[in-house]
């Protein structure tokens, strides 16, 4: 019976710790994009592109992450059905594209406001 609760409470360590990887990973691209904003807004154009680099590479880390939870909670197959892990990760991933459909267009007005800063300084000089 303990061995069965140890077992248990690793299980649930482990789960937890899938979460809060993926947590981390939506959090830094979430985090990035935000950097991105306010450089563009202070008008530092070349930080504003090297935190954009950066985005890449957490893109990146996020789907390993996400391949990684996936795989591993899959292989849970005494715990979990690979329906209810699709699903589970389905629905987290359809919460995330939500939250960056929003971020990617505070974005897109930040770039479009920081060319026609640039554009309309050019004219002007």
């Amino acid at each position: 019976m303990l061995v069965m609760a140890v077992m248990h409470k690793n299980t649930q360590l482990l789960v937890h710790s899938f979460i809060r990887a993926m947590d981390s990973a939506e959090a830094n691209i979430v985090g990035l994009m935000a950097r991105e904003r306010e450089a563009l807004r202070a008008g530092n154009r070349n930080v504003a592109k090297q935190i954009h680099a950066r985005l890449g590479k957490a893109a990146r880390y996020y789907l390993g992450t996400v391949c990684s939870a996936r795989n591993r909670l899959t292989g849970m197959s005494d715990l979990f059905s690979p329906a209810e892990v699709s699903e589970f990760l389905e629905q987290r991933r359809i919460t995330f594209a939500s939250l960056l459909r929003i971020e990617m267009a505070a974005l897109t007005a930040a770039r479009l406001l920081a060319n026609e800063q640039r554009s309309a300084a050019r004219h002007v000089a």
